[in-house]
């Protein structure tokens, strides 16, 4: 038995833990932003015992195998969840916008927003629920004790606060916090009937399509039962902070209805609304999300060389992979642009960037070699194919909570082609929502993960490490140029065609220069065929799956 097992045993036979002092937080206050002097935007994040934490991690561990095995987990909670993420959740809402507006309807989101949903939970609920969920006996009284006689104190500049009794909530800092809270909130869509409710912690949102006033009289009245679950389970919510977000063409539809908070205030309606970290907008764009990211890069580009004299690769690279670039590539996924100003706006970050590096070529396809970057052009859609290949191997949630939505191969492994994805027929989309179905997972991302070579698609069972060596073999062996539209290889027989004022872009990169550098796969990965150069006279278009 591992250390860490039986000092868990031990504590578990005990069902306490050993000393108060070990269940004492420090509270250093974390700005979240606005007015530094208000405690109101300031995050209590608590630093607490490293003992109890190996405690922790090896109950979570065992209570998210029983949740697991018995399908306990809301299954549209993205937060705090293996193969789950922020990315996840978005591709899935998104998705099922965009599919509801292609049938012809309009869809109305609620943002809710819970007043310091961590702080909240109360002790006695979250031990009903737990012992509903069939988590009793020595586990049970754990979780009791550990929540009971909570002692913290806030830290600021090397002072300490009184100390003062911790009555209800989990450590913010803590390993089995977030779980608890999952467990706490996963009841929350049980009596609804008609809106989806999506989280992913707190983060809370309720989706309903709209065809006629009716629905939403019963959106609403799927917002009051989420109220009163929120009294019953004594969670506040911070209803100034609601937020609604209209999509669809029926603006009567739009006037004639409303929603109402707890407070029976009116839900302000708004054209974009901050969804984590993404800016939504109500015409399934993210031409003002882009434009944010775009400013914030260059903003921080800026303060980088503002703070830092030195213009030697080593150390601007390291901040530049550190502070800027995430910007530029957080959940790019779901809103990897394809059109020529946006992929430039995007582009143009790195380049000023990397131009001010000492011994760097002026030339940017140089540069990016000697700096063994790829342009972020490549990077997305390199995002875009590890994300597709995670969900038909189903390491991750696939795009969508509705059958229709999923992302399904057409061919397997077996077949002479190899495996391939279905793309989406864009026959039946309304030309205003062309470019946002052209640049979704479903399309683009299908499109993408079709054109690579037989091999790498048709790996299976491999680690997400050993794909993406594979995968990094591949495209560095094709030349990272930007398309910009410029140019259409003839092997592309691309279909994407603009039908509307602004231009949009063909499938870049994935010409099969350089095929024949890529070597067999490690020995573990599971790989239907091997084949990656063509046989004497055999054109090289067999190589690359016609899918459209």
């Amino acid at each position: 038995m591992h250390f860490p097992s039986i000092i868990s045993q031990n504590s578990l036979n005990s069902q306490r833990q050993s000393k108060i002092s070990l269940k004492s937080s420090l509270i250093p206050p974390i700005h979240k932003g606005g007015n530094k002097s208000e405690a109101a935007n300031y995050r209590p994040v608590a630093l607490t015992s490293h003992i109890i934490k190996i405690y922790e991690k090896v109950i979570r561990n065992r209570l998210t195998a029983h949740l697991d095995n018995n399908n306990s987990f809301n299954k549209n909670q993205h937060g705090f969840r293996k193969g789950r993420s922020c990315l996840t959740q978005l591709l899935s809402h998104h998705d099922n916008i965009i599919n509801l507006l292609e049938q012809g309807f309009n869809v109305d989101v609620v943002y809710l927003d819970f007043a310091k949903a961590f702080d909240k939970e109360d002790h006695n609920i979250l031990l009903h629920k737990l012992k509903k969920l069939k988590i009793d006996g020595k586990t049970l009284k754990w979780i009791s004790n550990f929540l009971e006689d909570r002692v913290q104190q806030v830290i600021v500049n090397g002072k300490l606060s009184t100390p003062h009794q911790v009555i209800s909530g989990v450590p913010q800092g803590s390993v089995l916090g977030p779980l608890l809270f999952l467990i706490l909130i996963g009841d929350i869509d049980d009596n609804i009937f008609h809106a989806l409710i999506t989280s992913f912690a707190d983060d809370t949102r309720a989706t309903k399509v709209m065809k006629t006033e009716t629905d939403a009289v019963e959106l609403q009245n799927d917002l009051f039962r989420i109220y009163e679950w929120s009294e019953e389970n004594n969670m506040q919510f911070n209803s100034v902070k609601f937020e609604l977000i209209r999509y669809g063409k029926d603006q009567k539809l739009k006037e004639s209805t409303s929603y109402i908070t707890p407070d029976w205030e009116q839900i302000e309606s708004t054209a974009t609304v901050k969804d984590l970290g993404i800016t939504m907008e109500n015409n399934c764009s993210f031409q003002q999300h882009i434009t944010n990211i775009v400013e914030s890069a260059k903003r921080m580009s800026a303060w980088v060389f503002r703070t830092f004299t030195t213009r030697e690769r080593l150390p601007l690279m390291t901040l530049y992979k550190s502070l800027v670039r995430p910007l530029l590539e957080y959940s790019s996924a779901l809103w990897c642009p394809i059109s020529k100003a946006d992929i430039k706006r995007l582009e143009g970050v790195q380049k000023s960037f990397v131009r001010k590096i000492n011994g760097i070529s002026s030339d940017y396809k140089t540069a990016l070699k000697q700096l063994n970057l790829y342009s972020l052009e490549r990077g997305r859609e390199r995002y875009l194919i590890l994300q597709v290949w995670k969900m038909i191997e189903g390491i991750t949630p696939n795009t969508s909570s509705t059958d229709a939505c999923i992302i399904t191969t057409q061919t397997d492994i077996s077949h002479r082609r190899g495996r391939t994805c279905q793309t989406k027929d864009l026959r039946d989309t309304p030309t205003y929502l062309l470019k946002a179905r052209q640049q979704s997972i479903k399309c683009l991302g299908t499109k993408l993960f079709n054109k690579l070579p037989k091999m790498i698609r048709n790996t299976t069972n491999a680690s997400i490490d050993a794909f993406k060596s594979m995968l990094d073999k591949y495209l560095r062996s094709i030349e990272d140029t930007e398309s910009l539209g410029n140019t259409q290889p003839s092997w592309l027989h691309a279909s994407n065609h603009a039908t509307h004022s602004e231009e949009i872009l063909p499938i870049p990169f994935m010409a099969p220069r350089g095929i024949e550098q890529i070597t067999s796969p490690p020995s573990n990965i599971l790989v239907a065929d091997q084949s990656l150069t063509p046989a004497s006279g055999q054109s090289v278009e067999v190589l690359i799956t016609q899918t459209f």
